[in-house]
């Protein structure tokens, strides 16, 4: 396989990755309606887990497998990351969300020239500080819709998200397969995010929705399959 088909390859999975990440935020947003945040975050990794389960049995790969450094790096992502960012959305708007992510490749950007010593042209440099320069005006913007509690939320995911990527890439070319990686770092962040959940109960947090219509429920399983299942195995692919 040649190096440019490898390259167009690559840019389909991490485009239809993108793609994943922004449907399942707006479905995030349509069930955080319904569920509180640290009550959805489980829900939607157990969704995803119990379909990578399935996709992995049908293809006769092991649930276990990859370095041990990489499953754990499920706590940080999407375990803090989304936990922090599934807090922030319930303040701010879909659409404010997604804006607030389309930084992190620019964190990524400079993170990778920081510990990956990645070259980075001085044109690519001026453009992204105008990206930059263009979101933080939207985000200053007077109308809008969101709360600077959910912007420093989501930031901070944000934040965990590019770490993750600069820690990752170090580490993933030692993995046999994705599907496994995956698995294992959802496995990691369900189990962080049931301890939240739980730390969460025995302070008197409100983790207990009211009533649940059954849309509520489709939006959390489909927001969990695409938002982990799809999103990442295309992404680390």
């Amino acid at each position: 396989m040649s190096r440019s088909t490898i390259a167009r390859r690559d840019l389909v999975a991490l485009t239809l990755a993108a793609s994943c990440w922004g449907v399942g935020t707006v479905i995030s947003k349509a069930a955080l309606d319904e569920i509180p945040p640290l009550t959805l975050l489980p829900i939607q990794l157990a969704a995803s887990l119990g379909v990578l389960a399935v996709l992995m049995w049908h293809k006769g790969v092991s649930l276990r497998g990859g370095p041990a450094v990489l499953s754990r790096l499920g706590l940080l992502n999407p375990g803090l990351a989304y936990a922090l960012s599934l807090l922030g959305l319930a303040t701010i708007s879909a659409s404010l969300s997604v804006l607030l992510w389309a930084l992190e490749p620019l964190m990524i950007l400079f993170l990778a020239a920081w510990f990956l010593h990645e070259r980075i042209t001085p044109t690519l440099v001026a453009l992204s500080l105008v990206a930059l320069a263009g979101m933080l005006l939207v985000i200053y913007e007077p109308a809008s819709s969101g709360q600077w509690v959910g912007v420093a939320l989501t930031l901070a995911g944000v934040g965990c998200c590019a770490m993750y990527t600069i820690v990752a890439r170090r580490w993933l070319v030692g993995a046999d397969s994705t599907a496994q990686v995956v698995a294992a770092q959802q496995v990691h962040a369900l189990g962080f995010a049931i301890v939240l959940l739980t730390a969460a109960s025995l302070l008197g947090g409100a983790i207990r929705p009211e009533a649940v219509t059954p849309v509520g429920w489709l939006s959390a399983v489909a927001s969990g399959i695409l938002y982990y299942a799809a999103a990442y195995w295309l992404y680390l692919t």
